[in-house]
């Protein structure tokens, strides 16, 4: 019987069979996020200390093969957002994890779904998008699949910062660290 934390462990660990064992051994229809009443079904939406559900866990690691188990089993994985309020757009963006965004995107939201742009223009507890982090960590495609989805360029965050500022403030972090290496670092010696 898989105890109360065997899910986000195999999910956190990329366990398919796992994932899929605990999957079976639970009554889906009796699961909810809001119920706390720990029995089995509602271990399926149980989060570690940072809020992190399996879901959460399986768009940090891009593994595909988990998300999908997980968004079949339950759309209501969508719903769940970390404690700084970052959902699972929020993570895939901030981890670089194109092949769980490329699912988030073509196969959970239709490209018309006002759901997507609920998705793609929601906050975390900053006020950033998923568009400001992509930004910050200056992760172009990750940037252009969000722009061809719709996502907006504009959103400002808790600081008053747009993506592009963000993006900017990124350049600048990795030139001036880049400025401060010692020239053996940057040029091979001869």
């Amino acid at each position: 019987m898989p105890t109360p934390s065997s899910l986000l462990e195999a999910a956190g660990c990329g366990d398919v069979q796992r994932v899929s064992l605990f999957l079976q051994s639970i009554n889906l229809q009796d699961a909810h996020p809001d119920n706390t009443d720990g029995t089995q079904s509602n271990q399926l939406f149980e989060v570690d200390r940072q809020g992190y559900s399996a879901a959460a866990w399986a768009c940090c690691q891009d593994d595909l093969s988990v998300l999908e188990l997980l968004l079949t089993a339950s759309p209501k994985f969508l719903s769940i957002v970390t404690h700084h309020g970052a959902s699972l757009l929020h993570l895939t963006c901030l981890h670089k994890s194109l092949r769980c965004l490329d699912h988030l995107l073509a196969h959970v939201f239709t490209q018309d779904s006002p759901q997507l742009l609920r998705l793609l223009d929601a906050t975390n507890h900053f006020q950033e998008t998923a568009m400001h982090l992509a930004a910050g960590i200056g992760h172009t495609q990750t940037v252009r699949r969000l722009i061809e989805a719709g996502a907006a360029c504009v959103r400002t965050d808790q600081y008053g910062r747009s993506p592009h500022t963000v993006s900017q403030l990124y350049i600048y972090q990795v030139f001036t660290y880049a400025t401060r290496l010692p020239t053996t670092h940057i040029l091979p010696s001869t």
